[in-house]
């Protein structure tokens, strides 16, 4: 079954700003029984095939409507992981990224 946002059932005019799927959602719970009795943890690193995380969610929405050919340019700093998770995610649904620093 497809995941469907919460905030799109509360606000249903959401659903047409541009979205890519690159995200397997909702993300994975695992329980860390072994630290402490009813501790979970959200496994938001388990959410996408590569780079899952936080940021991937954000890029469903900021890479919305690009398609294969198309570029996009980022800006970040050295080291940057919003750079990389950009680069990686748009690199899926072929789109080039241009980093600046």
């Amino acid at each position: 079954q497809k995941f469907s946002y919460p905030l799109f059932d509360r606000f249903p005019r959401l659903r047409s700003i541009p979205r890519v799927d690159l995200c397997t959602l909702p993300s994975p719970v695992q329980p860390l029984d072994h630290i402490l009795q009813d501790l979970w943890i959200k496994r938001d690193d388990l959410n996408a095939p590569v780079c899952g995380g936080n940021k991937v969610r954000a890029l469903e929405f900021l890479l919305g409507g690009l398609e294969a050919g198309d570029s996009v340019v980022t800006v970040g700093g050295a080291g940057s992981t919003h750079i990389l998770s950009t680069a990686l995610h748009a690199a899926r649904i072929g789109v080039s990224t241009y980093a600046l620093r």
